[in-house]
């Protein structure tokens, strides 16, 4: 998973983590437990963000679950993740999502599908 690798790098343990369209929170609660300071999981879609929620308690974990236009967002964090809409929105709506990755933190990891 991504989000080992980034542990793995230095890059999530005592650190902030930003997960952008973190849907139902699966890179949100692997930060939290590998060991980060404090995380965010960003989505548009209150249901995802519900479920989100219920995952992280199950894991009797707290992360800041945000409901949001990721691209309305302003967060500085040590690392962010993002797993955006890929080509869905349009041809070059997923570079706005990559912009917002950058500007937010110091490193930064997406999720690529083939």
């Amino acid at each position: 998973m991504i989000v080992y690798r980034a542990y793995l790098l230095g890059e999530i343990e005592k650190k902030s983590v930003l997960d952008l369209c973190c849907g139902t929170g699966s890179f949100s609660i692997a930060a939290k437990l590998l060991g980060a300071r404090e995380v965010f999981g960003i989505d548009i879609d209150w249901s995802a963000i519900k479920i989100a929620n219920e995952n992280s308690s199950k894991f009797n974990i707290y992360v800041e679950w945000v409901l949001s236009d990721v691209l309305k967002t302003n967060f500085k964090v040590d690392t962010a993740f993002m797993n955006s809409p890929f080509g869905i929105q349009g041809k070059t709506r997923d570079k706005f999502f990559l912009e917002i990755a950058l500007r937010s933190a110091t490193v930064s990891y997406t999720h690529l599908r083939a």
